[in-house]
C-alpha cells in the first residue's frame, strides 16, 4: 500500500492511503483507501473525507472497524472572537456541523449521525455546548441490547439532543455534565453524566465519572436503567513514562 499526507499555507492539507490484501481463493472486494482534504485556520475549519473498505480486504496488520463500507465524513465550523463578549467573559463562539454517512458497497445507507452544536468558551477556562444529533441504523440481524432484549431488522431513525458544561480542566478540581435527551431506536432516552478530575500534583491525576441511562423502549420490549461508574487514577513518573489504571462498574 501507499500513503501521502501534504500540507500547503499551514490551513490547507491533502492526506489519503490506499492498500491491497490478498486472500487465496478470493477475488474482489480486497482495496481499502481513503482521501481527505481539509482547510483549518483561527477562523474557519472545514474537511471532507471518503473512507472505503472492502467486503474481503483483511486487516492483518490494522484494526478496521467496519468492512463492506463508504464512510463520508464532512466537517465545517466557524470560530468568532467578539471583543464585545470577551467584557462577560465569553472568549469564543463555535456553530458547527458534521456527517458521518456510511453506506454498503453498493451506496445503500447503513448508518448516519449529523451533528448541529453552538460552542461557547469562556475566558474562565470552561466550556458550554448545546447539541442536536440526529441518528440512523440499518440493521440486517437482530440486534441484542440486552440479554432479553433485541432490536429486530430494519431501520431506525431518532433525534438527541444534548448539553454539555465543562469547567477549566487546567486547575486543580474540575468537573463536567452531560445530559441528552430525545429518542433512543424505537424508543426515548434520558441519560445524564457527571465527572470530576482531581489532580493534586503534576504527577497525580484522580478521574471520577458517573453517567445514568434511562431508557424507555415500546412493547413487548420494556423500559431499564443503567448506572455506569468509572474511576481512573493516572500518575506520570515522567514526560515518558506513566501509569495509568481504569476500574469499572455497570
Amino acid at each position: 500500500g501507499v500513503d501521502a499526507n501534504f500540507r500547503f499555507k499551514r490551513a490547507l492539507s491533502f492526506n489519503g492511503f490506499l492498500t491491497k490484501s490478498a486472500t487465496p481463493g478470493v477475488a474482489g472486494g480486497e482495496w481499502a483507501g481513503k482521501g481527505s482534504a481539509a482547510w483549518n485556520n483561527n477562523r474557519l475549519h472545514a474537511q471532507y473525507s471518503l473512507l472505503s473498505v472492502g467486503d474481503h480486504f483483511r486487516d492483518d496488520i490494522g484494526f478496521i472497524k467496519r468492512k463492506g463500507i463508504r464512510k463520508n465524513f464532512a466537517d465545517f465550523g466557524v470560530r468568532s472572537r467578539p471583543d464585545a463578549l470577551r467584557k462577560v467573559g465569553i472568549r469564543e463562539l463555535h456553530p458547527h456541523t458534521r456527517v458521518n454517512l456510511y453506506t454498503d458497497q453498493s451506496n445503500v445507507k447503513m448508518t448516519n449521525t449529523t451533528h448541529f452544536g453552538y460552542g461557547v468558551s469562556l475566558e474562565n477556562g470552561g466550556y458550554v455546548e448545546a447539541a442536536w444529533n440526529g441518528r440512523f441504523e440499518r440493521i440486517l440481524a437482530p440486534f441484542k441490547i440486552r440479554p432479553d432484549q433485541s432490536f429486530a431488522p430494519g431501520s431506525y431513525g431518532w433525534n438527541e439532543y444534548y448539553l454539555e458544561v465543562e469547567t477549566n480542566h487546567s486547575r486543580k478540581v474540575s468537573g463536567s455534565a452531560l445530559i441528552t435527551v430525545g429518542g433512543f431506536w424505537n424508543g426515548t432516552q434520558k441519560t445524564s453524566k457527571a465527572g470530576l478530575i482531581i489532580r493534586p500534583s503534576y504527577h497525580l491525576t484522580f478521574d471520577m465519572a458517573l453517567q445514568r441511562n434511562d431508557i424507555d423502549l415500546p412493547f413487548p420490549m420494556h423500559a431499564f436503567v443503567t448506572n455506569l461508574v468509572t474511576s481512573r487514577i493516572g500518575y506520570a513518573f515522567s514526560t515518558r513514562t506513566f501509569l495509568d489504571t481504569l476500574l469499572q462498574y455497570n
